[in-house]
């Protein structure tokens, strides 16, 4: 049964898409390079459940409003009908989500079995993390196959202080996009080596970007070299890539604890350059209003041969009736450092029916159900999914560049980044936006700018007890 407690549905870009079942909008940051290279796909076995085992049996589940959650909805009739599990899925909107998760966590009242967070709450969660179920203690490590997601999100979302406090339900990257036409064609070929005396291809680091961005920076002819996500809070995440490009980072180490700020060094200054520099020289005019949306629609219509944006937005790009050049469109590793966006299921210890729940959520995002998130509009999140035959003709219509756009998904979301998570991340994001704006609009200089952004943040850290 499902009962809709909000229908405000969140825009693709903040939605995910990837097997979104739904969670909070705002975990899309940049992560650190993991160690790893691109997982190669593992051979999972097919879950099974008994047959009307939960008979008589309820449990709640609570998630946010989106597309994508319809197909988890699908999939929970499919397991009640197996089982006998009487499954009610509450739709909630952001806000609605955290304050009942935390009531919950805080509260211990068994009204919740299954909850779904994003990245940016595990510092909300992690102090109560006590509460929430270690599904190593019942969960089938052979069914639920944990290195069939990608490291990083296991490292970053599921777990906390060592212990096994959530499966993913939800990965998303940003990555880059790029018009095969135009990158193909022999004029632009030509011209591209005598201006910079080596071959057009795309992007593999900041300086071919700067490079093909500028080439393609044609303002006559209504085409701008590249298009990002640049309005608020995109600044921060966008300027991040440029930062870590140049081997900085906005805090001293916060994965070990360490929020003492860094913004005040050269990387942050030669960052600044080059973001002003991209502005000035290879963006459209009105970039900085930029949300993913905007992006995906100048790529569409063809103002830019090139951009910056995340997965899940990527089939819509294959429709005929969304853009002309629906069979054009190629994806790449982000040349920077991309965003990443983590969501996952967690069981409250309080569960009066953690076992029933687990085995819930161990359907719903199993191998065998990858399929079903894709032909719901989402996209898959497990590594033994990507080369799935059946997957690929159905993702993004299941052209010819499925199988490309599969496989830089991957990459893209193992070599990707994710912002410092500390609970009170996005009201530094937001004082960290209008630093950036400023120095972008030049009403401070780039070293009054960072100055600034640094001693503020410095303030923010030690009233908050962080330094």
């Amino acid at each position: 049964m499902s009962e809709k407690i909000s229908r405000r549905r969140y825009l693709k870009y903040a939605v995910g898409g990837v097997a979104a079942i739904a969670a909070a909008a705002g975990g899309y940051y940049f992560t650190q390079p993991s160690p790893s290279t691109t997982t190669s796909a593992t051979t999972v076995p097919a879950t099974t459940v008994p047959a009307l085992q939960y008979s008589g049996i309820s449990t709640t589940f609570y998630c946010m409003a989106s597309p994508t959650t319809d197909a988890a909805k699908k999939l929970s009739k499919d397991f009640d009908a197996m089982t006998g599990l009487d499954t009610h899925v509450l739709e909630l909107d952001w806000s609605e989500l955290v304050a009942k998760a935390m009531m919950e966590l805080t509260g211990r009242t068994g009204a919740i079995d299954v909850c779904v967070f994003d990245e940016v709450q595990t510092d909300m969660y992690g102090p109560y993390a006590h509460e929430l179920r270690d599904f190593s203690d019942i969960a089938d490590p052979k069914l639920l196959a944990m290195d069939d997601f990608s490291p990083p999100i296991v490292k970053l979302l599921t777990t906390t202080g060592g212990r096994l406090v959530g499966i993913p339900s939800m990965c998303d990257s940003t990555m880059l996009v790029y018009r095969k036409d135009l990158f193909e064609d022999e004029k632009n070929k030509r011209d591209f080596v005598k201006q910079f005396g080596y071959e057009l291809h795309p992007p593999q680091n900041g300086d071919e970007f700067k490079d093909i961005a500028k080439f393609f920076q044609r303002p006559k002819e209504n085409m701008y070299g590249m298009s990002d996500n640049w309005s608020t809070p995109y600044m921060v995440r966008s300027t991040g890539g440029w930062l870590r490009a140049h081997g900085g980072n906005w805090f001293e180490d916060w994965q070990k604890g360490d929020l003492t700020p860094t913004i005040d060094t050269d990387p942050m200054r030669m960052a600044m350059k080059d973001c002003i520099w991209f502005l000035e020289n290879a963006t459209p005019p009105d970039i900085l209003s930029f949300d993913n949306a905007l992006v995906t629609q100048q790529l569409a219509t063809g103002r830019s041969p090139m951009g910056i944006t995340w997965f899940s937005s990527m089939p819509d790009l294959h429709k005929p009736e969304f853009s002309k050049y629906y069979e054009q469109f190629r994806y790449g590793v982000h040349p920077l450092s991309g965003n990443t966006g983590h969501m996952g299921w967690f069981i409250p210890k309080d569960s009066k029916h953690a076992e029933a729940a687990y085995k819930l959520v161990e359907w719903i995002c199993s191998p065998q159900n990858q399929l079903t998130f894709v032909q719901f509009g989402g996209t898959p999140f497990r590594t033994s999914s990507i080369s799935d035959p059946n997957i690929l003709k159905v993702l993004a219509g299941g052209g010819p560049w499925a199988p490309n756009l599969a496989e830089m998904g991957l990459k893209n979301l193992d070599t990707a980044w994710s912002c410092p998570h500390f609970t009170e991340y996005f009201g530094w994001e937001d004082f960290a936006c209008k630093w950036i704006a400023r120095i972008l609009g030049k009403s401070v200089s780039i070293d009054e700018g960072i100055k600034g952004l640094q001693k503020e943040t410095e303030d923010f850290m030690k009233k908050l007890g962080y330094i």
